[in-house]
């Protein structure tokens, strides 16, 4: 499983020709961005224009681990 993905869709995809990123970044045990280096990747490539969508999924269960999960929304 590699530790991030950076998807861009295609000027088919993106209205008025603006650029759009999904990046999927994993997180440590502390809630931490292991490859912050991929954010500014994404700030380079997008160079102020279009949509960045930035997400990390958090395995376990919602209703146990929900404070977990409200933390990684601040992150």
């Amino acid at each position: 499983v590699p530790d991030a993905v950076i998807a861009a869709a295609g000027p088919e995809r993106a209205p008025l020709g603006r650029p759009q990123l999904l990046v999927l970044l994993k997180l440590d045990e502390e809630l931490r961005v292991t490859q912050p280096q991929l954010l500014a990747l994404a700030a380079q490539l997008q160079a102020g224009k279009g949509l960045t969508v930035v997400g990390s999924v958090i395995p376990g269960d919602l209703p146990q681990d929900q404070p977990r999960a409200r933390a990684a929304e601040q992150v």
